[in-house]
């Protein structure tokens, strides 16, 4: 039965050799004009394909999106890294392509071509490094990852990814932007690779909620590049271990694959793999409508629903999807600070636009607030002339008193007044329901 489903879904989800034969032309082509400009930018360096399509792990989309690198020569540019971007845009501007400039930790560029079905290419430039450690930007690691899933991937683990892809996909925990903090293909294709297929990966997955609940990193290293977990966590960068789980990248040892995936995120993704083995079917892989599904989970465990929309219409539309996950993140905490059982919450991003669904109890109308011990006599007259129910537990003063914010209005016109609100360049904040 699972062979069937999935069959069935892989017919969906891989593109076609025609969309394939396609994608490639539109890309060799631009490589041309690319490596044209190069040589005109009088620039040393050379073009690669890298992401999906490199590796044979492409799956279906309204539209496509390419990684180009261009690699300029390590011993000539690596003390002009600053600059790579400059030079790549000279030699894009000399071709006459038409590119939108991305800014980040080094700028890149978006080209579009294809006609009805459009193609997203990201051009993005990096240093040809000859080692991990000479990298300056994560990106330049990309030509390592290509080499390594072009090594270890055949027709079948291919296939096996694209179910994986798919299946995160599906369960909005694909893709490793900070405002989705999911997989990245690459972390997924290791992932596939380590476990050797999307049913393994999932069986596995559902034993990591215990140590989710326990506190416990989850610690996979493909490669064996450590003795041990423990020796995983001594070893790797502090910074890299923030995420819950740690995947030991084998092109290198102290690169963490899944830095980017949080804790809420991977628990996601390990509830829908424990409803995939119980009940495996086509639903795994087809994208839910966040709304609906939020709604029957309210029903179903008796419970409200806030359904809050904001804009970042100020932010540009790269940055305005991190900007609102942060604010709605910010809304989540408040909640929970202020008494709100949060049981769940999702949060929906439309380029700048964005819905936080929160399924929620209220808090109580009262409330106990801790006062000083009872010696510290002027500290206890102050809290007594402050607060009217004053009583005494355990040589210390506490107070009955009514809670300021109540409900989700309430707690939205305290953020409304706060600074957050303006630092994160927020508007049109309102609840929907």
């Amino acid at each position: 039965m699972k062979k069937e489903i999935f069959y069935s879904v892989l017919e969906k989800i891989k593109p076609s050799e025609q969309e394939l034969k396609n994608i490639k032309e539109l890309t060799a082509g631009l490589n041309k004009k690319i490596e044209a400009g190069l040589k005109k930018a009088h620039c040393r360096a050379d073009v690669f394909l890298g992401g999906s399509l490199a590796k044979n792990t492409l799956i279906k989309k309204e539209r496509y999106d390419i990684d180009i690198f261009v690699r300029f020569q390590y011993k000539e540019y690596a003390e002009r890294d600053s600059q790579l971007s400059d030079m790549l845009e000279k030699a894009l501007k000399l071709q006459k392509i038409k590119y939108k400039k991305i800014h980040g930790s080094r700028d890149y560029f978006h080209f579009s071509a294809g006609g009805k079905k459009p193609v997203l290419f990201e051009i993005v430039p990096v240093l040809a490094i000859k080692k991990p450690q000479e990298a300056r930007n994560v990106t330049d690691l990309s030509f390592f990852h290509v080499n390594y899933a072009s090594k270890h991937i055949n027709d079948k683990i291919a296939d096996e990814i694209r179910l994986a892809k798919a299946f995160c996909y599906a369960q909005n925990c694909y893709g490793a932007e900070s405002h989705i903090q999911g997989f990245s293909g690459y972390a997924l294709e290791l992932l596939v690779l380590h476990f050797g297929s999307l049913m393994n990966l999932a069986k596995n997955a559902v034993k990591w909620k215990v140590m989710l609940k326990n506190r416990k990193k989850i610690v996979i290293d493909p490669a064996r590049h450590y003795k041990n977990a423990d020796d995983v966590l001594l070893q790797i960068n502090e910074a890299k271990l923030v995420s819950p789980i740690i995947l030991v990248d084998p092109t290198y040892a102290i690169r963490n694959a899944t830095a980017s995936i949080s804790a809420e995120t991977l628990l996601k993704f390990i509830d829908a793999c424990k409803e995939f083995i119980a009940k495996p079917g086509k639903k795994s892989f087809e994208q839910k409508d966040i709304g609906e599904e939020i709604i029957k989970n309210a029903r179903r465990r008796k419970a409200l629903l806030a359904v809050i929309s904001a804009k970042a219409e100020k932010s540009k539309e790269e940055v305005a999807p991190a900007k609102l996950r942060r604010f709605f993140d910010f809304i989540a905490f408040l909640m929970r600070k202020n008494s709100f059982d949060v049981l769940e919450k999702e949060i929906e991003f439309k380029r700048k636009e964005a819905k936080l669904y929160a399924v929620y109890r209220k808090p109580s109308s009262g409330m106990i607030v801790a006062g000083p011990p009872i010696n510290r006599i002027v500290n206890l007259l102050k809290f007594k002339k402050k607060y009217k129910k004053v009583f005494v537990k355990d040589g210390k003063a506490f107070a009955k008193t009514k809670r300021r914010i109540r409900d989700i209005n309430g707690l939205l016109n305290f953020v409304r007044n706060g600074e957050e609100i303006k630092d994160m360049d927020v508007t049109k904040l309102r609840v929907i329901k």
